[in-house]
């Protein structure tokens, strides 16, 4: 379960990662994400989902191994959480107060479901940041993730029109609950 420091290829990250709003035949939750803590060099990787554990719950297990110390992780996701690995990270977060957390995602899991609602909204109220990607974040996540070799980030069509849209589903999620 050891993370993953092997860049992703340019077709998996252009597949999982594009904001379709309707993403039929993805089913595949990747996550990368950065580790940074003061004086010491950050730590870049990701986590692929599997039969056994989710990627947010391979993110948990790997953040318990930290040593000691004051961290920000900032999580690029491909679907957002679903509502068991928002529980799953809201207790964690709850219990590292060491531990400052940001997550981005490129499309929201079943964003219409109040289980999945209320999960995201539970990360919230935990402290966490959740975020939509925009073009800045893909292009980070290309550039840091991604053996893109040399090439620039291919933005696909409507990137930033899905991506309104699906802050706006989130702001509806999030609103919902309130």
């Amino acid at each position: 379960m050891a993370h993953q420091s092997v860049p992703l290829s340019k077709d998996q990250f252009l597949f999982h990662y594009d904001n379709l709003l309707l993403a039929e035949g993805r089913k595949a939750t990747y996550l990368c994400y950065e580790v940074k803590r003061e004086n010491s060099p950050d730590l870049t990787g990701f986590f692929k989902n599997d039969p056994v554990d989710h990627a947010e719950i391979k993110l948990k297990s790997f953040m318990e191994k930290l040593p000691p110390g004051c961290y920000t992780i900032t999580c690029y996701l491909s679907w957002s959480p679903c509502a068991d690995c928002c529980n799953e990270l809201v207790d964690f977060i709850r219990s590292a107060k060491n531990m400052k957390l940001c997550i981005f995602v490129s499309r929201l899991y079943y964003w219409d479901n109040m289980e999945n609602k209320n999960g995201l909204q539970s990360l919230g109220d935990a402290g966490v940041e959740l975020k939509v990607m925009r073009k800045e974040e893909f292009e980070h996540c290309w550039l840091t993730f991604v053996d893109h070799q040399q090439e620039e980030f291919p933005a696909w069509d409507d990137l930033d029109y899905n991506s309104e849209e699906i802050d706006e589903q989130l702001e509806d999620c999030l609103n919902d609950l309130h």
